[in-house]
Order: C-alpha cells, then structure tokens, then sequence
C-alpha cells in the first residue's frame, strides 16, 4: 500500500458554519468496477481541514492483497471525525466497503458517524439544472 498525504494551507472555511469543519470527513473510493464481490478497491482518498489547512489523504493499492491495509487505513482515520461527507456514497462507496469489510473479515461499520450523501441533497433539484444526469466526470 502506498500513501501520499498532500497539504493545502490558507484554505477558506468559512462557507461551512453548521459545524466545525475540523470534524468533517470528505472521502471517496475507486474501484475497477461496481460488483465489490468481483472488483478491486484501489484507491480511498479522503480529505479533511484544520486550522485551515486541507489534508488530502490517499491510500493507493500496489496489489490486491493491499485491500485489507487500504479498509484498516481508511476507518482508523475515519474514527477521529464526526460527519462523513460524500457523493452517491450511500448508494455505492459505503456498501461497496462494507462487502469489503465482510469479505476481509474486518469488523468496521459506518454506524457511528453521520452521513451526508451531496447527490441526495441535490437530486430534488435536477430538473432546475437541466442536467442530463448528475455523473460525475
């Protein structure tokens, strides 16, 4: 497993005021492909801010035998937050890594920590956006 931490200082925190941005989580997983009974989990990145200072963390997969490192990594670091914040994650990164955890024999769950899935936010406003879809490219 390869991680590679990236920092970002002076970062503006001031558009998120419903809670302190110290204790929200960004995350998002790539995989080769949607079946996590039949894809490899190669990367989580997650990203997180402090005292203005964006951290940008990624856990790389040199292997499939890097999974089990790559879901130990993320939910280790994932304990120290209180809100995760995602795209289309309940739908897909989160039961993606949960088959994972099931399939390494891992015992995390996402039951304490609350989510916000941005996509269902805006989903009751697709038509305003005149989008054809809300994929994200």
């Amino acid at each position: 497993m390869k991680t590679i931490i990236s920092q970002y200082p002076d970062i503006d925190t001031s558009f998120w005021k419903d809670q302190p941005i110290d204790n929200i989580l960004f995350f998002d997983i790539e995989t080769t492909g949607l079946l996590a009974d039949t894809s490899f989990l190669y990367l989580i990145c997650c990203g997180s801010c402090e005292n203005s200072v964006l951290t940008i963390t990624q856990w790389f997969s040199e292997g499939i035998q890097d999974e089990p490192a790559l879901i130990d990594a993320f939910f280790s670091h994932m304990a120290n937050y209180s809100l995760l914040v995602h795209y289309n994650g309940t739908t897909f990164d989160m039961n993606f890594l949960m088959k994972k955890c099931r399939q390494y024999h891992r015992p995390y769950t996402f039951d304490n920590i609350r989510s916000l899935d941005l996509y269902k936010k805006i989903l009751p406003y697709k038509s305003r956006f005149m989008l054809k879809n809300y994929k994200q490219k």
